[in-house]
């Protein structure tokens, strides 16, 4: 298909710079007299219609006129994935392609900065349509919903061959298949430092081979079926559901109210794919500011972690209705289970059972306090001080003194490399002198005292933690800090620290593993330390949810009077007598000394 004859969208400096329409047959010079800028394109094409639709509206929000598409683009994106799991998951891709038919020289690989863009020739054949978007859409739906991120919305720009990321400031580079072979996530990162002028083969000639849905309602049952049952997708079984959908996508946290929407859809049996079809029908009743690309993100994020929402969930509760079937016991979603004395006395004799097996550690087994302070499996403990001041150094020497338990290290906010030299330090009791060049002897005593340990930097969505504690089976989850973990949806900072706390209470119970959390204070709390305050269990950011979920609340202070000594003291407990010590804090060895 000529494609000259359309136009296109273009934002060069920055994507915010949109609503500037071109011909498609002056694009490449654009691209060319521009690169190494940031250049974005949009992903479909437009008759001539579309300017005078901008000269209008100022936007090209609401275009309703013909499209086009000339390739088709897979966004395959990094996010919180290692290298390797993001290359092998662009080798999946395109080797599906090449079952589907489609030739290797049709396959351009690109690498757009962070993670991949697979680039092929538009082999479906799609006719130009006031509704290609959708068809587009649906049709990757319905053949590579796993596989790739969508993007066919209407509005969507996609970033351009050889445009600056201006988030990582690396450049979108074609890599031949031996490359991208060839070399490792990180190399391929250095290659594209500077921007490579390497383009990929010209495809002419080719005949479609794949056939698209095409939007019709003779033509598409399934989906004519799907948006009937839209209507009523919850129904009389969950009635806040059926509420929220009838209310239409105008409500506040849309991202967190569609969140729960799926999670009603898929408990009452709708696939992946009619899920994202029920979303888009929904948020089509207030399309703005939300594409295709996020509701396909929410709804494999809802299948992906198996998240339920219970009839106490806050914006479910807001819509609760005396006609719904479980407006009495109020248990949807969990299921409530009561245990009878029988079941209380076995399920107590467990725990003392499990108790005795590297599930709990005594804190009076290292420092001198008159009664026991236990951490045990299902406890959730706050850390929280000053910043700077050795948070992060006492939990790792608190670790390091009980090899029986095994801990997995997750470190937020300091880099890899120090956090490990950290370990080694307090472990060998030596300065960080001592490790600018590696000792040998050193191997055999670290891997005898520190094999318990386990560390990351990688900073997951919230939501990922599960997968963690699974994989690696913790004893102890140490988190350093809360206050930087990711919660995907939630742009209210209290309200992300809320989700937070409650979720990783949810965690420690349900996996029965000790979960230290490193805090920082709030800014007010700092300014009463120096003024002579002392720290509190409300010194805390997110402080009234802290009081209510965590087990246990500990202070770490500095001595105004003194500073290598640290207070550590008990702000908060359910079943242990408050405490109060005093260690000296070696800041050469990262080791600690009560005093």
């Amino acid at each position: 298909m000529d494609h000259n004859n359309y136009y296109v969208e273009v934002a060069i400096g920055d994507v915010s710079a949109r609503n500037t329409v071109i011909p498609y047959s002056t694009l490449y010079d654009v691209m060319k007299n521009n690169m190494g800028k940031e250049m974005y394109r949009s992903m479909f094409l437009y008759t001539d219609e579309i300017a005078s639709h901008i000269a209008d509206t100022g936007s090209i929000k609401n275009y309703e006129g013909i499209q086009a598409i000339d390739r088709l683009i897979f966004d395959v994106d990094k996010g919180s994935k290692d290298g390797d799991q993001v290359k092998n998951e662009v080798d999946v891709l395109c080797n599906k392609l090449k079952e589907l038919g489609a030739k290797k020289e049709y396959i351009n690989i690109w690498f757009s900065g962070r993670g991949f863009h697979v680039s092929i020739p538009d082999l479906y054949g799609f006719e130009p349509s006031k509704h290609l978007a959708r068809e587009v859409r649906t049709t990757i739906v319905r053949d590579f919903k796993d596989m790739v991120d969508i993007i066919y919305d209407q509005k969507r720009l996609i970033r351009m061959p050889f445009s600056l990321n201006k988030k990582t400031n690396l450049f979108k580079n074609y890599l031949t298949e031996e490359q991208f072979n060839d070399m490792s996530y990180d190399h391929i990162a250095e290659y594209c430092k500077n921007v490579n002028y390497n383009t990929p083969p010209v495809v002419n000639g080719f005949e479609p081979l794949w056939k698209p849905l095409k939007y019709s309602r003779k033509e598409i049952p399934a989906e004519r079926k799907i948006l009937k049952n839209a209507k009523h997708p919850t129904n009389s079984d969950v009635t806040c559901g059926q509420h929220i959908v009838n209310n239409g996508a105008n409500v506040q946290n849309r991202h967190l109210t569609l969140l729960r929407l799926v999670s009603i859809w898929r408990r009452k049996g709708f696939t992946q794919e009619q899920c994202i079809l029920l979303a888009k029908n929904w948020i089509d009743t207030y399309p703005d500011d939300f594409d295709m690309n996020e509701i396909s993100r929410i709804v494999l994020d809802s299948f992906r972690q198996g998240y339920q929402f219970t009839c106490h969930d806050d914006i479910l509760e807001a819509h609760c209705d005396p006609k719904c079937k479980y407006y009495k016991t109020k248990d949807y979603g969990h299921g409530v289970k009561l245990e009878n004395v029988d079941e209380m006395i076995e399920s107590y004799k467990q725990y003392i059972e499990d108790s005795k097996y590297n599930s709990q550690f005594n804190l009076k087994d290292i420092v001198d306090i008159e009664h026991d302070y236990i951490f045990r499996a299902g406890d959730l403990v706050i850390l929280g001080g000053n910043t700077k001041i050795g948070k992060t150094a006492f939990i790792q020497w608190i670790a390091l003194k009980f090899p029986d338990i095994k801990t997995s290290f997750l470190s937020l906010e300091v880099s890899k490399d120090l956090i490990n030299r950290r370990f080694f330090q307090g472990a060998l009791s030596l300065s960080k002198d001592n490790f600018t060049e590696w000792n040998d002897d050193y191997d055999a005593y670290l891997k005898e005292s520190m094999g318990h340990i386990e560390t990351t930097c990688d900073s997951p969505d919230i939501r990922e933690y599960d997968k963690i504690i699974e994989t690696y089976s913790p004893r102890m989850l140490v988190i350093d800090t809360i206050d930087v973990i990711p919660a995907k949806y939630y742009v209210d900072e209290y309200e992300r620290q809320n989700f937070i706390i409650k979720e990783l209470k949810v965690l420690a119970n349900r996996y029965k593993i000790i979960i230290v959390g490193i805090s920082h204070i709030s800014k007010y709390a700092a300014n009463q330390l120096e003024n002579g305050e002392r720290l509190s269990i409300h010194s805390f950011k997110g402080n009234s949810v802290i009081e209510q979920k965590a087990d246990k609340v500990i202070g770490f202070e500095s001595d105004l009077k003194n500073e290598r000594i640290r207070i550590v003291s008990s702000l908060g407990t359910r079943d242990e007598e408050p405490f109060e010590i005093r260690m000296s804090f070696n800041y050469e060895t990262f080791s600690f000394e009560q005093i």
